[in-house]
């Protein structure tokens, strides 16, 4: 599902903020041929000069054959070696770089760069506590190390020391201005504790050191986006893809609202996975009789138990489920709602709160429980911890809900999906084996409640005679391609309004802005802020009179919501898995008509809709009868299909 919360502001890696690491071709080790044009006697100097251009460049795949190259000539120099290690360290391959570096400082105990390697790649494995030590022994040495500093004030940070941490970045840049990495950590800070228009100033600074940085571009992008910069976005997406061939590994989930291709999220997936999490897991053996006992341990893996999409639509599963069969295990390394930790443990849940421990205790914790199938609800979203999925904390590792896509990872075994959002024809853009649920794959928690308050238009500012279109969309899933298609329905119905769920007051300028630029009076385009209660924002719906889908990221839990207050949704059927989401959810309800196959279509059955009052009022009674009788609002039923999928997966592993 990975709805993308107001909290989603940064990606970080196990409370660390973070660099995604480049972009690695797959078998990098593979065709080592290097055209030196150099004979026996080679030279370190045209070699280093390569080097450095390719990584100015942003071709670190290449740059690391130039390097490897090099060390396999025999020129071992501590520079030269510690510098390979930091291109090792982009390209995740962690354990190689870690032993390089040891071996460096063990014969040099005062070399400074090599500490802040070594601290970079721990930090990397997880190993917080010796990385920060090695971080604080390279203070020792040189307290006015930009790059040091600059590895302490991230982990400061993290550790919830902002002002500190803040403080140790600012004197980094004081230090060395010319270091790009200080500013892109600065301006993750500031995007995270809510200064979206400071950040962008920090990534606009290091991208003038550093031009070809994918990842400083992605991660612009999503801020760009999240303020609704529209134009911009495009623009740098363009620089982007132009640099996506031989450049860094980037975050797949912060392009999936612009780009609908399967394909390349795929191999985005693939690559971020192998440079961020590609871990060396030790090897843990299960036995038949680890499979015959009597209950199947089942764990559910997320930061997110609390108030949040994923976990409100959950609910009911994690409550529904058959106790004498199943032990659940909910492990939550993130804020947690008490009353819902009660509620889980009251309904025979083992809730385990692992937020305060390193990657490799949470791994010997998990594998104690003896855990048969790990659920992982995040993939790439905020404060995943696909790290300890990578070292594999059961044999049987599955992506489910959380995350719309694909994690390339080699250990998730299994992603679970319908025939609506993965076709048979589309399994191949997925490292995942799919298992396929009967009807839709996500269900839904049939007890959430609609608030009895009746809400009026004019609390909204919602004219009393329009055609309202409600479009409560996470505002990032807005793009250009939305804004011309509802400009052309906003000028063909005469009476409608657009309403859109307000994020900050930057995007609602620009938001405006795109519309006027297509001739679109602002006063039809109508912004309403955040209801804190949940059951209050279900029953505003009923001022709506059709919900409209985004298209290369749907609406999911926003849809599926819309759909249980009987408000109709029109959707686009995409190629990706976040573009058919809303799809799925329509045909389980027998509603294929409100499914279009391209923007054409899309604009006709809303135009159609708003001229034919009867037939939406028909369409509305339908939904809110099935409700009551339709497998999409199932969640007794959903939960047993979930059940049937877990005893198919264990019995396989009794029979081998």
């Amino acid at each position: 599902m990975g709805e993308d919360t107001e909290e989603e502001k940064t990606q970080t890696v196990d409370g660390y903020i973070t660099f995604p690491v480049p972009f690695q071709t797959i078998e990098v080790e593979e065709n080592m041929t290097v055209n030196t044009n150099i004979n026996s006697q080679i030279s370190k100097d045209p070699i280093i000069n390569k080097i450095n251009f390719l990584i100015s460049d942003g071709n670190i795949a290449e740059a690391y054959k130039y390097y490897k190259y090099l060390i396999d000539s025999g020129f071992n120099n501590p520079n030269i070696v510690c510098d390979y290690s930091e291109i090792l360290i982009d390209l995740g391959k962690f354990y190689k770089a870690e032993n390089k570096l040891r071996e460096i400082i063990k014969l040099n105990p005062r070399m400074l760069s090599a500490y802040n390697n070594l601290a970079r790649v721990l930090l990397k494995l997880g190993k917080n506590e010796e990385g920060k030590l090695i971080s604080e022994k390279a203070f020792r040495i040189n307290p006015n190390s930009a790059d040091t500093l600059n590895i302490l004030g991230t982990i400061l940070a993290n550790e919830g020391k902002l002002n500190n941490g803040v403080n140790c970045i600012l004197n980094a840049i004081r230090i060395n201005p010319n270091l790009s990495k200080p500013y892109i950590n600065l301006g993750l800070i500031l995007n995270a504790i809510g200064k979206p228009e400071e950040a962008i100033i920090q990534f606009k600074k290091a991208l003038d050191l550093d031009p070809n940085n994918s990842i400083y571009i992605c991660e612009l992008i999503y801020i760009l986006s999240k303020l609704s910069e529209l134009d911009k976005t495009k623009v740098y997406f363009s620089c982007l893809k132009n640099l996506e061939p031989k450049g860094r590994a980037i975050d797949p989930f912060k392009l999936l609202h612009l780009e609908d291709d399967p394909s390349k999220d795929l191999k985005r997936s693939i690559n971020f996975y192998n440079c961020n999490y590609n871990f060396i897991s030790k090897d843990f053996i299960k036995t038949k009789k680890d499979f015959n006992k009597e209950k199947i341990n089942i764990a559910y893996v997320s930061a997110d138990f609390k108030d949040h999409p994923v976990i409100n639509i959950l609910a009911e599963t994690f409550l529904l489920h058959d106790k004498s069969k199943f032990n659940i295990y909910i492990y939550s390394f993130g804020p947690i709602d008490d009353n819902f930790k009660e509620s889980l443990k009251k309904n025979g849940c083992n809730f385990l709160d692992i937020k305060d421990l390193n990657i490799e205790d949470t791994v010997k914790i998990i594998r104690n429980d003896k855990i048969d199938i790990a659920i992982d609800l995040m993939g790439y979203t905020k404060n995943n911890r696909m790290s300890i999925f990578s070292y594999k904390i059961a044999p049987i590792q599955i992506n489910y809900l959380g995350y719309p896509s694909t994690s390339g990872a080699k250990t998730i075994d299994y992603l679970i999906a319908d025939k609506v959002i993965i076709p048979l024809e589309k399994q191949k853009y997925y490292s995942e084996k799919i298992i396929y649920m009967p009807n839709c794959y996500m269900p839904y928690n049939n007890k959430t409640k609609i608030s009895n308050r009746v809400f009026s238009r004019n609390e909204f500012k919602l004219k009393a005679d329009a055609f309202v279109l409600a479009a409560f969309h996470s505002i990032q899933k807005v793009t250009l391609k939305e804004i011309d298609s509802w400009s052309r329905i906003l000028t063909n119905i005469d009476n409608a309004i657009l309403w859109i769920s307000y994020t900050n007051k930057t995007a609602e300028k620009n938001i405006k802005n795109q519309f006027i630029k297509r001739g679109i009076d602002e006063r039809k385009i109508i912004f309403s802020k955040k209801i804190n209660s949940r059951k209050e924002h279900l029953s505003r719906h009923s001022c709506a009179d059709l919900f409209i889908d985004s298209f290369n990221y749907n609406g999911h839990s926003t849809t599926i919501d819309s759909l249980w207050t009987g408000l109709p949704v029109v959707t686009l059927l995409g190629k990706s898995f976040s573009a058919r989401v809303s799809a799925s959810f329509l045909k389980t309800l027998g509603f294929e008509e409100l499914i279009a196959y391209n923007i054409d279509e899309y604009e006709k059955i809303i135009i159609n809709l708003a001229s034919n009052p009867k037939k939406l009022k028909n369409i509305s009674d339908k939904i809110k009868q099935e409700k009551k009788l339709n497998p999409l609002f199932d969640s007794r039923k959903s939960t047993k299909d979930l059940e049937e999928i877990f005893y198919g997966l264990i019995n396989g592993l009794r029979s081998n």
